[in-house]
């Protein structure tokens, strides 16, 4: 998750192309290439998906990657999901904490 932070903060924006779907298990990942302003072809997976991999073979994806490290790279929709997934696990913890504290009020004024 750092990493995407920093990627957020530092990263530089590219395009990749995908040009594999790999499946394990029932679950899809792509399989996608950049080119960075300087150096050679790097390769970016997304995270495993338990539906459809997040791009098909020859489908365009946006990356955000370490200008000094190439390889620190991140598909900016991947990004997107897994901070969004982070966002759902802490508000489901808040709502049950906001529930458990309206309990404990309700149980100590009865």
């Amino acid at each position: 998750m750092r990493r995407v932070f920093w990627l957020n903060e530092h990263g530089v924006l590219g395009e990749a192309v995908c040009e594999d779907v790999f499946w394990s298990d029932g679950e899809g990942m792509s399989i996608c290439y950049f080119q960075p302003s300087k150096g050679k072809r790097v390769m970016v997976k997304s995270s495993r998906r338990p539906r459809d991999p997040m791009f098909e073979v020859g489908e365009m994806a946006q990356v955000l990657y370490d200008p000094g490290r190439p390889t620190r790279a991140v598909l900016v929709e991947d990004r997107a999901e897994s901070v969004g997934g982070y966002r759902a696990v802490m508000y489901i913890f808040f709502a049950g904490a906001t529930i458990l504290a309206i309990v404990g009020v309700i149980k100590a004024l009865v």
